[in-house]
């Protein structure tokens, strides 16, 4: 469906999906970088996103998190 719309990327957070989608040539981005996007235009809170997420059961890596949000808080 992305290379279908000419999408500029595909918003995927599973391993094996983007793994795919980028051997297809399509780029991806996750929820992380959505919000660390946010964060840099001063939407959203990054560190209380990362919460309410972690609340509802949506995991990120130690790494993920600590780039997403140094890169954000870098403003």
């Amino acid at each position: 469906m992305a290379k279908e719309t000419c999408a500029d990327y595909l918003l995927v957070d599973e391993k094996k999906a983007r793994r795919i989608a980028k051997g297809s040539g399509i780029k991806v981005m996750g929820t992380a970088a959505i919000l660390g996007i946010a964060a840099r235009k001063r939407l959203l809170d990054i560190d209380v996103a990362f919460k309410e997420l972690a609340c509802n059961g949506f995991r990120f890596s130690d790494a993920v998190r600590s780039r997403v949000m140094a890169d954000a808080l870098d403003m």
